[in-house]
C-alpha cells in the first residue's frame, strides 16, 4: 500500500555489513567445492567467493539474479491453479493458457522423466490434492538441494533479524498501513520479516535484505502465508506504493450529507485499473479491514462540514491575531486536520495514506 522509503546507506551500516559478511561466509561454506551458478543480467556468474555471494544479498535488484532451479518443473507445477488436473497436462489438450504456457517452458521431449513420475504417481488428481502433500515426494536436484541449504533463513539469528528490522526503520506495516511494527526495547522489534518472494518457491532469496518486508504479524501470517507474490503481480513495497493511483473513497457522501446513512462505505478505488494492485487489496483484505474504520472517516467528515469555508475565515482572522505563525487558511487546515504530507512522511504512521486519501476527496487538500 504504502513505501517503506528505507535508509539509503542501510547495505552499508556497520550493524547490515557485519550480519551480511557473516551470513556470505556461512553461505560460502555451505557451497564450498559445488558449482552454484547463476545469471545477472545474462552475464554467468559463479559465487565462489564470500564479495560475490555479499554482492548478491545485498543487491536492491536481488530477482535479476537468476538461477538454473528458479524453473524448477515441480515447485512451478504445484503452483498452477489448484482446479487444473494433471490429466490436461499429460494430454496437452486443454484450452487453458496457463497449462499452454506451463508446456511451452516444459516440453515433454526436455522433461520426459517427470511427465512419467506424473503419469505414474499422479494421473486424476489436481494440482491442489498435489499441492498438499507440499511437493516432499517430488524429486530435487542436487543443484536446487543445494540452494535450500545454502540460503536457509536459519542461518539469520533472531537477535540479528531484529537488528535488520531495527536498521530499516519502518514503524508501520507497509501492507496495510495501520499496524505499528516499530522498535520497542533495546533491541526488539513488533514487525515480522516478510519474504515478499516467499521461501517456499524461491529458496535462492531467501536471505536476500531488499526481499525483506517489515510487515505485521496480521498482514504476514494470517492473510498473505505462503501465497506467492511478485514484482509481477504484487505491489513491491521497496519500490512501489498505491501512490494517487488507488485512493480511498467515501462512496455514500450523499447518503451522509442527507441524514440516509449513518456509516461511512469506504472504498478502495483503483483508478487505473492495475491488475497489481488488485492483487494486493485481494491479498491482504484491504476493503475489509478498513470496513473497521467507517468511524474514522464519517468523524474526519464531521469535522469538514463543521470547519466550512466561512468558519475558517473566521478563525483566520481571530488566530492570526494572536499569532504570528498562522497566516492563512492552509495554516489554519493544518491545525485543525494535520499537515498536508508526502507519502514518505504519512507512510510512518498508521492510517496516514487513508486520512490524505479522504482529505484530498473532501476538498481540503488538493
Amino acid at each position: 500500500m504504502v513505501k517503506t522509503f528505507l535508509p539509503g546507506d542501510l547495505p552499508t551500516m556497520k550493524v547490515i555489513d557485519d550480519i551480511y559478511s557473516k551470513l556470505s561466509e556461512n553461505v560460502l561454506k555451505e557451497i564450498q567445492g559445488e558449482q552454484l551458478q547463476c545469471k545477472y543480467k545474462n552475464d554467468a556468474i559463479f559465487l565462489d567467493t564470500k564479495e560475490k555471494i555479499k554482492t548478491f544479498l545485498l543487491s536492491k535488484n536481488f530477482y535479476e539474479y537468476k538461477f538454473n532451479e528458479e524453473g524448477n518443473f515441480y515447485q512451478d507445477l504445484i503452483y498452477l491453479h489448484g482446479n487444473i488436473k494433471v490429466d490436461n497436462l499429460l494430454s496437452g489438450n486443454t484450452d487453458s493458457e496457463e497449462i499452454k504456457v506451463f508446456l511451452r517452458k516444459y516440453p515433454k521431449e526436455e522433461y520426459g522423466k517427470e511427465y512419467d513420475i506424473l503419469e505414474t504417481g499422479y494421473k486424476g488428481k489436481k494440482i491442489s490434492e498435489i499441492r498438499q502433500q507440499e511437493n516432499d515426494s517430488f524429486p530435487e536436484s542436487a543443484e536446487y538441494q543445494l540452494i535450500k541449504k545454502a540460503f536457509d533463513y536459519g542461518k539469520i539469528h533472531a537477535d540479528d533479524r531484529n537488528s535488520i528490522l531495527n536498521a530499516m526503520d519502518v514503524p508501520v506495516c507497509p501492507y496495510c498501513n495501520m499496524n505499528y511494527t516499530m522498535k520497542y526495547g533495546k533491541e526488539r522489534n513488533a514487525a515480522d520479516i516478510d519474504h515478499f518472494y516467499i521461501k517456499s518457491r524461491y529458496p535462492q532469496y531467501a536471505l536476500c535484505l531488499y526481499n525483506f518486508v517489515p510487515a505485521c504479524p496480521v498482514c504476514n501470517s494470517k492473510l498473505k502465508g505462503k501465497k506467492d507474490t511478485t514484482r509481477q503481480t504484487h505491489v513491491f513495497p521497496h519500490e512501489e506504493s498505491y501512490g494517487k493511483e488507488a485512493e480511498f473513497e467515501i462512496l455514500n457522501l450523499i447518503e451522509l450529507s442527507s441524514g440516509k446513512s449513518e456509516k461511512a462505505e469506504l472504498k478502495l478505488i483503483n483508478h487505473g485499473n492495475n491488475p497489481k494492485i488488485d492483487n494486493s487489496v485481494e491479498t491482504f483484505k484491504i476493503n475489509e479491514l478498513y470496513d473497521f474504520h467507517s468511524s474514522y472517516a464519517k468523524d474526519l467528515l464531521d469535522k469538514v462540514w463543521i470547519y466550512n469555508d466561512s468558519y475558517m475565515e473566521e478563525l483566520k482572522r481571530f488566530i492570526s491575531e494572536k499569532s504570528e505563525d498562522i497566516k492563512g487558511i492552509k495554516d489554519i487546515k493544518e491545525l485543525i486536520f494535520g499537515r498536508d504530507e508526502p507519502e514518505e512522511i504519512y507512510a510512518r504512521k498508521s492510517l496516514g495514506k487513508l486520512r490524505m486519501d479522504l482529505l484530498r476527496q473532501l476538498g481540503v487538500y488538493e
